[in-house]
């Protein structure tokens, strides 16, 4: 197997969309994509988000289990709609259909609008539908009236800000020393600079404010979004932290990363969704170059000693 330099991940639509992006990146097996990082004193096999079996030389960080609760809109939020902020009202499109009838008023009376239509394993916004009559609702209904199944509905949350919040549990208490620090241009696109190494008590690994470019409601790949990491932390940012902290422990993930919508005007937020592969390439919405990849690279020689080297890594 080979090694490849400064590049995390593991099987996913984000990682495939990568190497479509970029031809020229030699591809090994599609389950796996590995790092060699220069911090670590031997070679280790990364595995991110793939599902195939561990070997003993090969550091897993999330669990087959944890990338499907992740995986699954419904099942993450079905884990955590009774510890944490989400939206409450949601089902699977499939609950509202007996037999060949779909019941209309059901959806109207349990959910009402406006309400959001997702698909149960999407990403990127595609897929997705912002329903605020019932003309919507048909229209919608009709255009996927094959795909049904693959689909759930949700209350539509009021949103004014949202982030990208990556943690990991097992660093919420540790050190880290960080060896570079990130501007924005003007044009959005990321600047990284080297800086002198800073060691800080760790929270969130990294933060982010989605800005996107046009109206969030119909959101999707092909209308972009700058992220951010100079923004006004609200007031709840703590707790909001602290919630996300929670729902990775329920979840069973040791990295990830979640979408948290927040409304300025209620002081309210919700998690939206959870990410165990979280931004670990480039693509065509996220302007920056492998940024959260370079804060995690950071983070992997703690994670090794403190949990993972005697059970999990082979030196070379």
């Amino acid at each position: 197997m080979k090694y490849y330099p400064y590049f995390l991940g593991g099987k996913s639509s984000k990682m495939k969309r990568y190497f479509k992006l970029n031809k020229e990146f030699p591809i090994g097996h599609p389950q796996r994509y590995p790092i060699e990082n220069a911090l670590f004193p031997y070679k280790v096999d990364i595995s991110f988000g793939s599902t195939k079996p561990s070997d003993k030389h090969v550091l897993r960080i999330n669990t087959s289990q944890a990338i499907r609760n992740c995986s699954n809109k419904v099942l993450t939020k079905n884990i955590l709609k009774d510890k944490c902020p989400i939206v409450t009202k949601y089902a699977k499109l499939s609950t509202f259909i007996v037999g060949d009838e779909l019941h209309i008023g059901k959806i109207k009376e349990q959910i009402s609008f406006p309400l959001v239509a997702k698909l149960i394993y999407g990403y990127g916004g595609i897929g997705m539908y912002f329903i605020s009559t019932l003309d919507d609702l048909l229209d919608f209904l009709e255009r996927q009236k094959n795909n049904l199944n693959n689909y759930f509905l949700e209350e539509y949350f009021n949103i004014t800000n949202e982030y990208r919040v990556h943690i990991s549990p097992l660093l919420k208490n540790t050190k880290i020393q960080y060896k570079y620090e990130y501007g924005v241009q003007v044009n959005g696109k990321w600047e990284i600079k080297l800086s002198l190494p800073k060691v800080y008590e760790t929270r969130e690994i990294l933060s982010v404010e989605k800005k996107f470019s046009n109206n969030s409601l119909i959101r999707n790949r092909d209308n972009g979004a700058v992220f951010s990491p100079n923004f006004s932390r609200p007031d709840c940012w703590e707790k909001l932290i602290e919630d996300c902290f929670k729902a990775a422990e329920l979840l069973g993930v040791d990295f990830c990363c979640f979408d948290v919508l927040y409304n300025k005007d209620t002081g309210k937020y919700v998690i939206c969704e959870a990410n165990s592969n979280p931004g670990m390439d480039n693509s065509i919405t996220n302007p920056s170059k492998n940024i959260t990849a370079q804060h995690y690279q950071q983070m992997f020689p703690y994670l090794i000693t403190n949990k993972y080297l005697k059970v999990c890594a082979v030196s070379y």
